[in-house]
């Protein structure tokens, strides 16, 4: 990949994690591969037939097949896919609605930069309603107070377009815009962080995936509306659609985050689908104009290979229109106009184009097919199963050390993700835990989290994450120095394996993200 580039085939995580560029390409290609066949098998009428039998909610009768959709959500738990929830939603209606223990549809999930494409909407309504002029509108026209940070042509040249599509200059590469959007979270001036140094190209040149521009809008929509980027979405787009339950994360000022961390149900996101794919309308009322829906999700950059960005959306004209948000680990929300599909994907490192290759053999097409009623009864079965835990093993093997390890408190070398100490207490199979300390500044995130474990093989659930939202934990002692914890923030999107080794004093600590295809942070640890 040329350096700012993207496309459907190199999500952000390539940006990040080179050395799983190849399979994330694989990834990528196969979904391709899903999407083409999609539209090469189906015609694009409805029939009354179809029309008629949208009274029960049999899969045949919007052209799914149940049984390959069964056999999806068995492989998929049998497999251990770290898939959370798959949502299909045709012509407005739920054809399917699996979750995957310990996801709950009624949990709410980290959408992850999913949310660039709702700020995409929240601008649109801002626009809409007079908050701002229009995409051509100067950003500098934002802050008459801060002018001098705007310390040459181009940075006062930057316009809310080029932030919707990236192309502002701001991020000279993934990794530093990342590295940017962290910071920036616990700034008393993030504009001034923001703009700080040069640009790396003049505003328009080219597309650098940026979410510190993103969250500019965020900050823009504040200064022009005088609520929140929460609060408007809250009033102008969550309430029209019915959206009650939700979380925005937020930096130290109070501005909401605009690049990542809202959390939504799989059916509440697929709500925001239905609406780009019904041109702002939802339950007849319009609530984000059709010139904004059309205007954010035509091309505005071009890729290479036919893809393009539009305004916070991926989009690819040659599949007729298909228009999608992507998030970190797997979260997707994919809108086929020409089918009238909606699909929802959350999880914590999945690849999603086994996800699609199911989803292309169970479309048959258009038009509903024969009803399969042995076949869509073991559909329920099999959802029903993949919200079922494991069993519990109750020939548990505790370490000799528990005891000892559990009187201490080992505190961390100096590190860059904020961990200071911890205790572990895992000689007890019913009570166990470990007890991390975090240094977090970021506003509204939790810190200090007491997070159970369970010792039987089955998760533990808990609300132990950073906005204490659901999550699970189960541990087993390998040998009698070490505990491999299976630390499941599945409602965070993150899944991480943590080794802990004990030797004397000492402990170290290996966390591997599997949301981030085996990113690896090593710490060190001692006791007093």
């Amino acid at each position: 990949m040329n350096k700012g580039s993207f496309s459907l085939n190199e999500t952000p995580v390539d940006y990040m994690y080179p050395s799983f560029k190849k399979k994330n390409k694989r990834m990528m290609n196969k979904f391709l591969i899903f999407a083409l066949i999609l539209f090469a098998s189906c015609s694009n009428s409805q029939s009354q037939q179809e029309k008629e039998s949208e009274k029960n909610n049999y899969p045949e009768n919007y052209g799914f097949d149940s049984g390959v959709l069964s056999e999806m959500v068995k492989d998929v738990k049998a497999k251990k896919l770290n898939v959370n929830s798959i949502l299909i939603q045709r012509n407005n209606v739920t054809v399917l609605n699996s979750n995957f223990y310990p996801q709950k549809a009624e949990y709410l999930h980290d959408v992850a930069s999913v949310s660039k494409s709702i700020t995409s909407i929240l601008v649109g309504i801002a626009i809409d309603k007079g908050y701002m002029e229009s995409v051509d509108q100067q950003i500098i026209d934002f802050f008459p107070d801060q002018e001098s940070v705007f310390n040459t042509d181009s940075k006062k040249s930057i316009t809310i377009e080029h932030l919707l599509t990236m192309t502002s200059g701001i991020c000279s590469d993934f990794s530093q815009g990342e590295n940017m959007r962290e910071a920036i979270k616990t700034s008393k001036s993030p504009l001034v962080d923001i703009l700080v140094s040069n640009l790396s190209n003049s505003p328009g040149e080219k597309l650098t995936y940026c979410s510190p521009g993103v969250q500019l809008l965020s900050i823009i929509i504040q200064k022009s509306s005088g609520m929140t980027m929460e609060k408007l979405a809250k009033d102008y787009l969550f309430k029209p659609l019915n959206i009650k339950h939700y979380h925005f994360g937020t930096d130290v000022n109070g501005f909401t985050n605009a690049s990542g961390d809202i959390f939504l149900t799989s059916s509440d996101l697929a709500k925001l689908g239905q609406l780009i794919l019904d041109k702002g309308v939802f339950n007849g009322i319009q609530v984000v104009s059709k010139t904004w829906i059309e205007q954010s999700t035509t091309k505005k950059v071009a890729r290479s290979n036919g893809e393009y960005y539009g305004y916070l959306w991926w989009l690819r004209d040659d599949l007729g229109g298909l228009i999608e948000a992507q998030g970190r680990g797997g979260q997707r929300l994919i809108i086929l106009p020409e089918k009238k599909l909606v699909l929802v994907m959350y999880g914590t490192g999945f690849d999603p184009g086994q996800i699609g290759e199911y989803i292309v053999k169970a479309l048959k097409g258009d038009k509903p097919i024969e009803q399969n009623i042995k076949n869509y009864q073991l559909l329920q079965k099999e959802i029903e199963l993949a919200q079922n835990p494991s069993t519990e093993n109750n020939d548990v093997v505790i370490s000799p050390k528990a005891n000892e390890i559990c009187s201490k408190t080992y505190k961390f070398e100096q590190n860059p993700i904020g961990f200071e100490q911890f205790t572990l207490c895992a000689q007890n199979p019913d009570s166990a835990y470990i007890y991390l300390d975090l240094n977090i500044e970021k506003s509204n995130e939790v810190g200090n989290r007491k997070v159970p474990l369970g010792l039987k093989g089955k998760y533990k659930i808990s609300n132990a994450t950073r906005f204490q939202t659901p999550m699970a934990a189960k541990a087993k002692w390998v040998d009698n120095n070490t505990l491999v914890i299976d630390y499941n923030e599945f409602s965070n999107a993150h899944k991480y394996e943590i080794t802990v080794s004990f030797q004397g004093n000492k402990a170290s600590f290996s966390i591997k993200d599997e949301a981030e295809y085996g990113n690896e942070t090593k710490l060190v640890a001692e006791s007093e």
